[in-house]
């Protein structure tokens, strides 16, 4: 191409002097001779001999490079196809050249100086295995391993041609690969592993060649997930049991702390977790994997097979309070869930987001509602619920404790601004309207301080006095 152009430019350079020696032959003078006598065979000799050196430097690149020429006349796809591979890494003085694979429908034997208009070169600097693998073309893979292309070269995210080959679902290209000694536990950048990859498609004849080859079934990605974490996650329950069979780790946790079971609790495979079940599988967490997600027949399943409602203090009661999951909790509660274990943080989790179904529910089943230090109420004042502070009066909640920080909840409502609340609080029991809190000041202490004017004068006309200056 650089010969051709440098050809055509030089010989734009010739036509424009012979033209202008041709239209003004007498106006350049030299010494009485005209510049154009020795001025035309001059350039007329650079150009030959420019030509020349580009010609031969075009020459040494054909004859170093190691270019394969390869004819098929009907592909894998029942296409014609002319393929044109140099393998990477070759060195032609100080420059490198990079593999690339090129296509073409023309049948002619080309060379790469004459290569035609419909010839067409991807995937520069690329791996060329990759590509041909990622295509389906094995017979072009097969040239490309004799002609020593590297069968375990990674691309920018680490992954192999076994990589591709597991993806595209090309089972033969992968047996060619493991065959020829390819690395059947690389890892891309991500930790997976070719038998990730394919436990994510749940295929189940490529993990088996892949497991009778020698991959390991229990390698772990970066997200600390096994094989058996993503098939379930993905509700491939055939691969899955084709794993357990094959003696996978049922019991690993991955970096969200979950188990195969907790994932497969979360995602609702109902019949994945029996199976999990009956494979040993433990169950210690997974009823607040789905619990969290909802899943009140696989909690079910769960607790049909001694899954320990009340584990780690109730936490999962407590979650389910704190989103406002009406129905997990009304199911826990009939399996006897204990909603004041952990200091009864139920009932205060439900208040702080302001679920009052949810409160409703655990007051009726005798939740304590003056629980840890009242901080039920602290957290109905905090978030401003006037109808939840309203629905634990009515409960009869001891509306003059105080709470962690020793304040009552009408001296946090007047910090706070909260009038209606201040209101409701006072017209249930004024009389403890001057409290003291644990550094002796009252409600109306509060109010001033923080310049509650609406709030000051409300408590004074009820009575109310200063306790000490803030």
């Amino acid at each position: 191409m650089a010969t051709a152009l440098g050809l055509i430019l030089q010989t734009g350079v010739l036509i424009y002097v012979g033209v202008i020696k041709y239209l003004f032959p007498n106006d350049f003078q030299n010494d009485d001779k005209l510049i154009e006598k020795y001025a035309f065979p001059l350039t007329l000799s650079g150009t030959l001999l420019l030509c020349l050196g580009m010609f031969l430097c075009a020459y040494i690149i054909e004859q170093t490079t190691q270019e394969v020429y390869y004819k098929q006349s009907k592909d894998e796809r029942g296409t014609s196809q002319m393929y044109w591979v140099q393998p990477g890494g070759q060195k032609i003085g100080d420059q490198v050249f990079g593999s690339f694979i090129g296509f073409s429908k023309d049948h002619r034997y080309i060379k790469s100086s004459k290569a035609g208009s419909r010839m067409v070169a991807i995937g520069r600097a690329l791996n060329t295995l990759h590509k041909a693998v990622a295509g389906g073309y094995q017979k072009l893979t097969k040239l490309l391993l004799e002609k020593g292309a590297d069968i375990n070269e990674s691309d920018a995210w680490d992954k192999t041609a076994l990589h591709k080959a597991v993806v595209a679902e090309h089972h033969e290209l992968a047996e060619l690969l493991i065959n020829q000694g390819a690395n059947i536990n690389a890892i891309d950048t991500l930790r997976n592993t070719p038998l990730h990859k394919t436990a994510a498609e749940g295929r189940q004849q490529l993990a088996k060649l892949l497991i009778e080859n020698g991959a390991d079934i229990n390698m772990i990605n970066c997200d600390g997930s096994t094989v058996l974490h993503i098939t379930v996650s993905r509700g491939h329950q055939e691969l899955a049991k084709f794993l357990i069979e094959k003696g996978v780790d049922v019991n690993v946790e991955n970096k969200s702390m979950k188990t195969a079971l907790g994932e497969a609790s979360f995602r609702r495979h109902q019949d994945m977790v029996r199976m999990l079940i009956s494979n040993k599988a433990e169950i210690r967490t997974a009823l607040h994997d789905a619990a969290n997600g909802s899943q009140l027949e696989v909690m079910k399943i769960l607790i049909e097979n001694n899954a320990v409602v009340n584990a780690n203090n109730g936490v999962v009661l407590r979650d389910a309070a704190e989103r406002g999951d009406l129905e997990v909790v009304e199911l826990l509660i009939q399996n006897n869930a204990d909603f004041n274990a952990g200091n009864g943080q139920a009932l205060s989790r439900a208040t702080w987001k302001g679920h009052r179904a949810v409160m409703e529910v655990l007051i009726q089943n005798n939740a304590d509602i003056n629980e840890n230090k009242g901080l039920a109420l602290e957290n109905a004042v905090s978030g401003n619920y006037r109808e939840i502070v309203e629905l634990l009066i009515e409960k009869n909640v001891d509306i003059n404790l105080q709470f962690w920080r020793g304040q009552t909840a009408l001296a946090l409502a007047s910090a706070r601004g909260l009038q209606d609340i201040v209101e409701l609080i006072v017209e249930y029991d004024v009389g403890g309207i001057d409290l003291r809190d644990k550094m002796g000041r009252k409600a109306l202490d509060w109010a001033i301080e923080r310049k509650r004017r609406g709030i000051v004068q409300f408590p004074t006309e009820k009575g109310a006095t200063r306790g000490r200056e803030i």
